[in-house]
């Protein structure tokens, strides 16, 4: 039977689903050790799915237990520093296709996004869509005015309202096993639930993927890369109609010389967006991504993107630098730099495994590096030491492997190595052009006017509390409580002994002179101390031991 932290929920039949799925595919200690049921009634559930490997077991589950628990699954395909290449390589096939939602209640939606009849604004709709998920479904049609072509994205009925239903569950799991799991406490899997929550949430409203293409149409400079083109006035966070760009893919792009010029194209455009602008298409996959005979670049569904802040560019080009360079004790510090760790322990050994990763590399022509799998080769060692790198960085390193794959497959001599060589000085010459200084020197000036308006309040503050006597210094140390756990044992033993070694010196001292009261001509206090003594030695000696094992 389910236990009582299914209580909480609304949905206990949900609950109920997600411990015998878990339970069935071999998963039964870890529903125990979450404290969600019954270890007998566990064992009763086990099936023979159970004897599969663990990866092909992980996925198994989230297929079944439905699309928000996949759309999970490849949140987390993108995280391979911290999940098992083994289960990496298995989220990374999961699917999301799902049987289109009935036209009828298609059009009820759309209806509801548009305010008026399909007809209205429509002189063509296509019933049957062209491509089905579990957020939304793609239809063609062409806009009445002017006739123009479009795909339109329809958001399932009810999907966001699923989404947050399904976290709810996914969260406390996510709590329970952050509370009862020390192993994996360091992961911090409550905040990168809420990750994945918001990451999900921003896919089901297409405001997102509709201001990401703005974005990218004013920041684009690469001539022959295109996106396509929002028509805001018919879009909402349920309804998205875009441009219909259509084009081919890699593998049926004619012509050496337009697939180079397509290869040249989509990696000058993807380093623009991730050193440049800080502003990236976060899954750049063969799907994603088309191509027009003449060699230019259509890229496609802008959902997920990435988003570096200047100082960040600075630090992930600081890191490209050092693993350039060869030097583990530089990468190290780069990679501090990309986590919120302050330190690391046993940082001579991280620094010898980076040297070994490093060693991998230097034979190689560099046109036969694949630099995103390297980083995420990197980001993975530093992880074994538990320093886990922003996700921002991860989102860098899996869209650059998959950017590698498609220009390789459209020119298979391309240097990409080659081509982030060049663009590193362009990120150094960007941080020295004159209206960038000017906008750190304004920020720096209203920082100091900030202070420079507190700080005679502050002052005052100071001296008057130091005329009054009132001045108060704490000095508190942290990070002592291995130490000072042992210490105060020892003293409470110390205590002890010292009363026991009393009660038996005060015992002798009674029994010598005689003192009464008597028993059977034996003074009671003196051998009352004695036995007193005797049981205190004893619970020591017991306390002692017990603490050893």
């Amino acid at each position: 039977m389910i236990s009582m932290s299914w209580r909480s929920f609304a949905d206990i039949k949900r609950g109920r689903q997600i411990v015998t799925v878990l339970a069935r595919f071999g998963f039964e200690d870890l529903v125990g050790r979450l404290h969600l049921s019954d270890k007998p009634f566990l064992h009763r559930l086990v099936g023979p799915e159970a004897q599969l490997p663990l990866g092909e077991r992980v996925r198994l589950v989230l297929e079944a237990l439905g699309t928000t628990f996949v759309k999970l699954g490849q949140f987390f395909s993108m995280r391979p520093d911290i999940i098992p290449e083994e289960i990496c390589r298995e989220l990374r096939s999961l699917q999301d296709d799902v049987p289109p939602v009935d036209f009828a209640r298609i059009r009820e939606e759309i209806v509801g996004a548009l305010g008026c009849d399909i007809g209205r604004v429509f002189s063509a709709f296509e019933p049957v869509p062209v491509a089905s998920g579990s957020i939304g479904q793609v239809h063609l049609a062409v806009l009445r005015e002017g006739e123009v072509p479009v795909a339109c994205k329809v958001r399932r009925p009810g999907a966001r309202r699923q989404v947050r239903s399904d976290f709810d569950i996914i969260g406390l799991l996510a709590r329970l096993a952050h509370e009862n799991i020390p192993e994996i406490r360091y992961l911090d899997l409550p905040a990168l639930i809420e990750e994945a929550k918001s990451w999900l949430l921003e896919e089901t409203d297409f405001e997102n993927e509709k201001n990401n293409l703005l974005v990218f149409g004013k920041l684009n400079r690469v001539e022959g890369v295109l996106a396509p083109r929002v028509l805001t006035e018919y879009s909402s966070p349920a309804f998205l109609v875009l441009e219909r760009l259509d084009g081919l893919r890699a593998a049926d792009l004619a012509g050496s010389e337009a697939r180079r010029r397509a290869a040249e194209r989509l990696a000058g455009s993807f380093f623009n967006q991730v050193l440049l602008d800080g502003f990236f298409h976060g899954d750049p996959h063969g799907g994603n991504v088309f191509f027009r005979p003449s060699g230019e670049v259509v890229l496609l569904d802008w959902g997920l993107v990435g988003r570096l802040s200047w100082k960040m560019r600075l630090q992930l080009v600081e890191l490209l630098q050092a693993v350039l360079s060869g030097d583990p004790s530089w990468t190290v510090e780069c990679g501090l730099a990309l986590s919120e760790n302050e330190s690391v322990e046993n940082r001579d050994r991280l620094e010898s495994d980076l040297l070994r990763l490093l060693d991998e590399i230097r034979g190689k022509p560099l046109s036969r590096i694949n630099v995103g799998h390297f980083l995420i080769g990197v980001f993975q060692v530093l992880a074994r030491y538990r320093i886990r790198v922003r996700s921002g960085y991860m989102l860098v390193a899996r869209a650059l492997m998959l950017l590698e794959g498609l220009v390789r497959e459209l020119d298979p001599e391309f240097d990409i190595m080659g081509r982030i060589r060049a663009y590193l000085p362009r990120v150094g010459r960007e941080a020295l052009k004159p209206d960038r200084f000017r906008s750190w020197a304004v920020r720096r000036l209203f920082q100091v006017a900030a202070l420079l308006d507190v700080l005679p309040t502050r002052l005052q503050d100071i001296l008057r509390k130091l005329d009054e006597g009132k001045l108060t210094v704490v000095h508190r140390h942290t990070g002592m409580e291995d130490v000072v756990v042992p210490i105060r044992r020892a003293i409470d033993r110390l205590v002890l002994g010292m009363i026991m070694a009393s009660l038996i010196l005060g015992g002798a001292i009674l029994v010598h002179a005689g003192i009464p009261p008597r028993l059977f001509g034996i003074p009671v206090l003196g051998h009352l101390a004695f036995g007193i003594a005797a049981v205190l030695g004893v619970w020591l000696l017991w306390a002692s031991r017990s603490r050893r094992r």
